[in-house]
């Protein structure tokens, strides 16, 4: 399946700027295949176990033919840990000698994957739960300091994401206030691995705020949401867009003048990820 949508099958994924993700952070795409009579496609890769043997796989005349030519290659196992809930799929992305290897560590069978041996990192994943109209998503994306997994042949290697999550965020920081950066806000896992586009489920933590290296913080608030998406600023324009949904609104919160303050993000239940909280910083 062409699902890079390049009009080119078995090509190199593409990556696309969607609304909903945070700045310099991109969604990719990249073709599937689907292998004999199974129900659930997986994606494309330089190196395919197909019938308990390996090949080594090449898409010929812009994808119209295929090539599938038997190697040996040595294998271990991942094994994929996932505290919270169950995720659709997760892909690993192989570097170095596994270069161009994609592998799906969410199975139907629920078994440890196999891979050539190697040094992998996190691709992107999908949380999803309920149907239709009630779908809650978001993706699973790495960020800049997610860790990389490695596996040895014949090892098997477990792959720890999900919770307990943490609440990334950016402020400023004023002499009478400071303001919560809504585009900043975005959900962190175990790994340092991302959560974005939230789906039926955006963020809207509430803010505290306390005396730099005192222990309690000041009663929470609720960060700003856009309720109105034709509300204009005192130019006459619009001031916000249909991206700007996807996550709480920038939330300005007061303090003592010149104090020097934490601040500390939490949500008691989002409706996908449960409870949330952020370090204080």
């Amino acid at each position: 399946r062409d699902d890079n949508m390049d009009g080119v099958y078995g090509s190199d994924p593409r990556t696309y700027a969607y609304p909903g993700l945070g700045d310099q952070i991109f969604q990719p795409e990249l073709d599937c295949v689907v292998v004999g009579d199974s129900k659930r496609a997986r994606p494309w890769s330089k190196y395919m176990e197909i019938g308990g043997a390996w090949y080594e796989m090449a898409a010929e005349d812009s994808g119209v033919s295929l090539k599938a030519t038997p190697v040996s290659v040595q294998t271990g196992t991942f094994k994929l840990d996932f505290k919270g809930p169950a995720p659709t799929w997760v892909i690993l992305k192989g570097v170095g000698n596994v270069d161009k290897c994609f592998y799906d560590l969410v199975t139907d069978t629920k078994k440890p994957v196999a891979v050539p041996a190697g040094t992998y990192e996190l691709y992107c994943g999908e949380l999803r739960t309920g149907k239709k109209q009630q779908v809650m998503k978001c993706l699973i994306l790495p960020g800049p300091n997610t860790v990389k997994f490695t596996v040895a042949a014949g090892a098997e290697t477990t792959i720890k994401l999900g919770g307990p999550f943490d609440l990334e965020f950016s402020v400023e920081k004023g002499e009478a206030g400071v303001k919560v950066k809504g585009k900043s806000v975005t959900v962190i896992g175990v790994a340092n691995e991302r959560y974005e586009r939230m789906w039926n489920c955006t963020l809207r933590p509430e803010v505290s705020s306390r005396k730099a290296g005192s222990k309690k913080g000041s009663k929470p608030e609720k960060m700003n949401v856009v309720l109105d998406l034709y509300e204009q600023g005192e130019d006459g324009m619009n001031k916000w867009s249909t991206a700007d949904t996807w996550r709480p609104a920038d939330s300005s919160f007061e303090i003592k003048k010149g104090e020097s303050v934490e601040v500390q993000l939490t949500e008691k239940k989002n409706k996908l990820l449960g409870e949330l909280e952020s370090t204080w910083k």
